[in-house]
């Protein structure tokens, strides 16, 4: 939920926008060229993995895929890192 009422998260001029992130993230990325297109379309991809971490948390809490929740988490923390 933070990244969503978080102003910054979206604004593509702000060094704290997930587009920011992700172009910093991609200069030592073996992945890199992958994680730059992704960069280019930061809001979409900001909005997907504000989402994604807002459904494996509530399957998790809910008790429903806890499975699939938990592996959805695991992808989305080991992405976003």
């Amino acid at each position: 939920m933070s990244k969503l009422v978080d102003r910054h998260y979206l604004e593509d001029g702000s060094p704290l926008s997930v587009r920011s992130q992700m172009l910093h993230a991609a200069t030592g990325s073996p992945i890199g060229p992958l994680v730059t297109f992704s960069a280019h379309h930061a809001a979409l991809t900001g909005l997907l993995i504000a989402y994604g971490e807002i459904a494996a948390g509530l399957g998790a809490l809910l008790g429903l895929y806890t499975r699939l929740a938990a592996v959805v988490g695991m992808v989305l923390a080991l992405s976003s890192s």
